[in-house]
């Protein structure tokens, strides 16, 4: 299961005037977070908004900073030979986690999340297993466009 950050209070919030509609407050993406859903709270997490990973991110976690490891990812990304590319990134990613990840963010019709915009996302690289795992994150913009268009153009 991805990992994602829970309600903090199982009870919705509803803002008063002027009405702003309802609030869900979500826990932080921190140590503890990182802890609660992978074995080593100590690798590198990172934060893209409007930006794919061939630009710095910004780094919340992690005393390695420069990036190398996203660079190696984006290596992987850019690799012509479609096999070679995939045995690539099976070693940098977690594939299985990315595809539920980038499903679930087509499922709701996310269109400001990474897999259409490339804007509110997350990742982490796990040191237990060497691989980036995609968090979701921001997911504020959903299940709005009924023109959405769920197949490539």
């Amino acid at each position: 299961m991805p990992a994602c950050p829970r309600p903090c209070d199982p009870r919705a919030r509803h803002l008063e005037w002027p009405n702003l509609g309802l609030y869900v407050a979500i826990e932080a993406m921190n140590k503890r977070f990182l802890k609660r859903h992978f074995k080593d709270s100590k690798g590198n997490l990172y934060e893209g908004y409007l930006q794919d990973i061939n630009t710095r991110l910004d780094q919340d976690n992690g005393e390695q900073k420069s990036q190398s490891d996203v660079r190696a990812l984006l290596a992987a990304c850019k690799t012509p030979d479609v096999s070679e590319r995939f045995q690539r990134l099976d070693h940098l990613l977690d594939i299985e986690r990315f595809a539920s990840f980038a499903a679930m963010e087509m499922l709701i019709a996310h269109w400001d999340g990474y897999t259409l915009h490339t804007n509110n996302y997350r990742f982490y690289h796990e040191p237990d297993s060497g691989k980036m795992v995609f968090i979701a994150h921001g997911s504020t913009a959903f299940f709005v466009a009924l023109t959405f268009p769920f197949s490539p153009r």
